[in-house]
């Protein structure tokens, strides 16, 4: 039997998040521990199959409706249905498929281990996934900085998300990245870093959840909109402190980059609303003198310490206070 599979990884924003979709630039990293998979076998009909995350059956309307508002709408079908239309729209040309073409039919169906809403972008990395997939199924090519708008557009145009390019451009290339966000953006706005040159790194996550990110990259998106022009100042400030991490990795110096990091954190809360969740993971992570940010929208957050002795400490105050953690292997 015909198959095609796609896979993407989670991601942690090391630094320039959250300006990433205005402009700004980025630090960030794959997260080879949590991924989502897109798989296309061949069938009678074209079938789009819910996955292990998707909740459509309920105990009664109490549930779901605190499933709901908890959760929010932008299941794994959602995602597949404007991912395929994104493809066939972008191939449009290239896909002039016979009728009696066995491409035409096919069940897709997903399964993702990402922490849901923990601002891992488990989102998008089901897109890139079913882009992926897609890709291998009909045999075509998209180069890596094309896919990378290609999966921003499924959710920005076709879904009517707010969101950047960060997560798209290091679930594209994977690994450790750094990338000029300004558009227009292409092949040369990203860098590929050496994950060596990275201090040692860890990412804890409630395990109880978060709340859809579409909610506060709305209500950033309104305050750009409107010209805001405190955060248009904070963008190049962003861009700068991105700019002197990247000096801090080339001088192998990592407290300075560990500065960095909470210097994102610290801007990052001067305009930005941190839930009382998030603030109490940080705090955990400076009990251990490690520092720490969020990874994206908010849920987890990714730290360092310069004692990496302590780590196993640190796992263990997460993991007490109800949360998940994992050190970083970035080489694997």
């Amino acid at each position: 039997m015909r198959r095609a599979v796609g896979v993407a990884h989670a991601r942690a924003g090391l630094l320039g998040n959250p300006l990433d979709g205005y402009g700004s630039k980025a630090i960030a990293v794959s997260l080879r521990h949590f991924s989502a998979s897109v798989v296309l076998e061949e069938a009678e009909r074209l079938e789009i199959v819910p996955g292990n995350t998707d909740l459509l059956v309920f105990d009664g309307f109490d549930h779901a409706h605190a499933v709901l508002s908890k959760r929010g709408f932008d299941d794994g079908p959602r995602l597949l249905r404007a991912s395929l239309a994104a493809f066939a729209d972008h191939c449009r040309d290239e896909l002039d498929l016979d009728p009696r073409d066995p491409r035409q039919c096919f069940c897709m169906s997903y399964e993702t281990s990402v922490p849901i809403q923990v601002g891992l972008s488990g989102s998008s990395a089901i897109v890139v996934a079913t882009l992926r997939a897609l890709i291998e199924w009909f045999s075509v090519t998209i180069e890596p900085a094309t896919l990378v708008e290609l999966a921003l557009a499924v959710e920005v145009r076709y879904l009517g998300l707010a969101g950047g390019a960060m997560d798209r451009v290091i679930q594209v290339y994977e690994g450790a990245m750094l990338m000029d966000l300004q558009e227009p953006r292409t092949a040369a706005s990203y860098e590929r870093l050496d994950p060596a040159a990275l201090p040692p790194l860890f990412v804890g996550w409630d395990l109880r959840g978060g709340s859809p990110s579409g909610g506060a990259h709305g209500a950033l998106r309104a305050r750009w909109d409107t010209g805001d022009p405190e955060l248009r100042r904070l963008l190049q400030t962003f861009r700068d402190l991105v700019d002197e991490g990247i000096a801090s990795l080339d001088a192998g110096d990592h407290a300075r980059f560990r500065a960095c990091m909470q210097r994102n954190f610290e801007l990052r809360a001067s305009f930005f609303p941190i839930p009382d969740g998030d603030r109490r993971m940080i705090a955990i992570a400076q009990e251990f003198g490690a520092v720490a940010k969020l990874c994206g929208s908010g849920g987890a957050i990714v730290g360092s310490a310069q004692d990496v002795e302590r780590f196993e400490e640190i796992a263990a105050a997460f993991r007490a206070d109800g949360c998940g953690w994992i050190r970083l292997d970035l080489t694997a």
